[in-house]
């Protein structure tokens, strides 16, 4: 099981989603929290890359989703190291000791090459011993050994004593058949075969279930200068023991064809096993360099990945997989929505301008001192959120905030903060695609969708002048079905915003905001705030129509 938790904003993360993430997870690891990850769901817009560069402050991973994985499995059994010269034996007791059917075969450097499964060592037992032995260079040494047999006549002239004959049970050997020197006969209780065996001259006999050597059986096998072993097993066992000697190279299968990796998905691993035998009951897995992870079975029941929320609070707005995530935290400005979680967890939201303002809060509240450049970026997202203080969200616990990280971070607010917000209208190389999903959020009201992209700006004209938005946003909401969509362009020195929308229900649009008949696009004095002065009209004029 893997016990990171990954810290998050919201898709097209702004700034303050951002920076959030990278000072909440910094938090954490200095309260004692271990393996906490900040990370982003997108890509960084021009005002975050500005801000993080400026602060030497590595920008967070890409988190593409938190769904379930092979990794998260609570039962993957490790397997011990196996390679092709290992003796049978070897992964035989393996699967006794764990229980299971097959075993993965790897090479000297761990990486999986192919499987040996139970049934490949049963099938077959005398006519692959056979040809086993006469391929490989197998002992009689050996066979005693691994028998645990004890020799009662005869004796072995060197332990390399190479066998070079057939494996013959004794119901096999015809009436004072002769065999060659190199030749194994196995015996058992059957006393008529017994002598039939001695007889044979064969040049090793094993006598199995312990049976005894009578004085006529030693006397001929002294004649022909027979080794007698006597083991405890039966023939059956006897077969078996034997073949454990051999190479696994010898009886391995061809690379399996349901070979899973770390990182698969575990909808995805699901239905591939679902479509597979039932004979088939354990799976090799291996990570991205093909070494062996381990065994996984049919059971997939998994440990959710365990993810705190920054910024947001709302599935279409979060990452993929969020309802298979474990939330243990949310912290967060924006009104309650649709996440939901288990059991109880620390939530800490407040109506104010920024989210960075309440991981200040929270490192006032566990007594932990801020470094100069994680102050740096909170104060830059909230900065960035209030618009230097002048939207209708901000409050004086964010303007104190600023202040004293400022203090910290030995920042003038007056100087840097205009610079930031020049960088973030650096938009003259960005497609419409760009501009407009760099700072989009989609809602839902009553299962229907609708989305609004903001974008901030010195010169909204210049951004109108550039970009078709209205024939834009008539597209995706054909192709994403949104019911209206809109585009904030917030001009922070006019203070005010051009609001730009289409859609099929856009006369909900027009009548929240009062735009003349037949007009899709109009300039809002001291409108600058989407989550507050352009999303709570929108759904309380919603609320009417339905």
């Amino acid at each position: 099981m893997k016990d990171e938790i990954y810290v998050f904003g919201h898709k097209n993360p702004d700034t303050d989603s951002i920076c959030s993430a990278i000072a909440y997870a910094y938090l954490l690891k200095k309260i004692g929290y271990k393996n906490v990850i900040p990370t982003r769901l997108g890509e960084l817009n021009s005002e975050t890359k500005y801000i993080l560069k400026y602060f030497n402050i590595e920008p967070p991973i890409l988190l593409e989703n938190v769904e379930p994985t092979v990794e998260d499995l609570q039962l993957i059994i490790k397997i011990p190291k196996i390679t092709p010269d290992d003796p049978i034996i070897k992964a035989l007791q393996i699967m006794m000791d764990l229980d299971i059917g097959m075993i993965p075969i790897v090479d000297q450097n761990g990486k999986y090459i192919s499987e040996l499964t139970l049934s490949d060592i049963l099938k077959d037992y005398m006519e692959n011993l056979t040809k086993s032995f006469e391929k490989h260079e197998t002992y009689y040494r050996d066979i005693i050994d691994v028998l645990n047999g004890q020799v009662v006549s005869g004796k072995c002239k060197e332990n390399k004593l190479q066998i070079k004959g057939r494996i013959i049970f004794d119901s096999g050997l015809r009436l004072n058949e002769q065999c060659n020197k190199g030749d194994i006969v196995i015996t058992g209780t059957n006393e008529f075969l017994q002598l039939n065996a001695f007889k044979s001259k064969a040049g090793f006999i094993i006598m199995t279930q312990n049976c005894k050597l009578t004085p006529e059986m030693k006397n001929l096998a002294e004649k022909n200068q027979s080794i007698v072993v006597k083991v405890s097993q039966d023939c059956f066992e006897t077969i078996k023991l034997l073949n454990l000697i051999i190479p696994i190279k010898n009886l391995m299968s061809i690379k399996s064809f349901y070979i899973f990796h770390s990182t698969d998905n575990l909808k995805n691993v699901h239905e591939s096993i679902e479509n597979l035998d039932l004979k088939f009951q354990h799976f090799p897995v291996v990570d991205h360099n093909n070494k062996l992870f381990g065994l996984i079975t049919r059971d997939l029941n998994f440990y959710p990945k365990k993810v705190i929320l920054v910024d947001h609070n709302e599935i279409l707005q979060s990452v993929k997989g969020i309802k298979k995530a474990k939330i243990i935290q949310i912290i967060d400005h924006h009104k309650l929505s649709d996440i939901q979680s288990n059991e109880p967890i620390f939530v800490y939201c407040k109506p104010i301008g920024c989210t960075a303002t309440l991981i200040w809060e929270r490192y006032k509240q566990e007594n932990i001192s801020i470094n100069k450049n994680i102050a740096g970026i909170m104060l830059s997202a909230i900065l960035s959120d209030t618009l230097l203080f002048t939207s209708p969200t901000c409050t004086e616990i964010d303007k104190k905030a600023a202040y004293y990280l400022a203090d910290i971070a030995g920042i003038d607010i007056d100087d840097f903060g205009p610079k930031m917000i020049e960088a973030s209208t650096d938009t003259k190389t960005m497609s419409i695609d760009q501009i407009f999903t760099q700072d989009l959020k989609i809602f839902t009201f009553k299962d229907r969708k609708f989305c609004i992209s903001q974008i901030t700006t010195t010169n909204y004209k210049d951004i109108l002048d550039r970009f078709d938005f209205s024939t834009y946003l008539d597209k995706i909401c054909k192709t994403k079905g949104y019911e209206f969509a809109i585009v904030m362009v917030t001009d922070v020195v006019l203070n005010g915003s051009e609001i730009i929308f289409e859609g099929e229900r856009k006369n909900v649009v027009r009548n929240t905001f009062n735009i003349s008949k037949n007009k899709t696009s109009e300039f809002l004095k001291g409108i600058v705030s989407r989550k507050k002065q352009v999303l709570p009209p929108l759904l309380a004029n919603l609320s009417r129509y339905d």
